[in-house]
């Protein structure tokens, strides 16, 4: 979203925080489309590990906590062994796993939960 053209001037840590926001919107309308709606209940159905398990974005409990379970989570940001790209695309079609991790990767880009190389 960066070099987006917002109709209105704002300071670099609010144009930021309104980019953030932006994105983090986005995927909340990703999750709510119907396509992804209709991933998601087969992917519900079939309940593997691995879409039990996945939670790259964990809940923040005790502060001592927050660096392991957050590297965990970063550790395996699509599943195990990457294996929620197989599920959404075995499942959902490629388009449906390309749509969904570009949705993750920008909603992390914007929370900063994860850093890639």
């Amino acid at each position: 979203m960066s070099g987006n053209k917002m109709p209105w001037n704002l300071d670099a840590d609010n144009g930021e925080a309104v980019e953030k926001l932006l994105i983090l919107c986005d995927v909340n309308d990703f999750r709510k489309s119907v396509g992804f709606k209709e991933c998601a209940v087969k992917l519900e159905a079939n309940r593997t590990t691995c879409y039990r398990e996945w939670n790259p974005f964990p809940n923040k409990v005790e502060k001592k906590k927050i660096e392991e379970i957050q590297k965990e989570g970063c550790k395996n940001f699509f599943g195990k062994d990457n294996c929620m790209e197989k599920e959404i695309f075995d499942k959902c079609g490629l388009e449906m796993w390309k749509l969904h991790k570009k949705h993750y990767l920008a909603m992390n880009s914007a929370t900063g939960a994860c850093k890639f190389d």
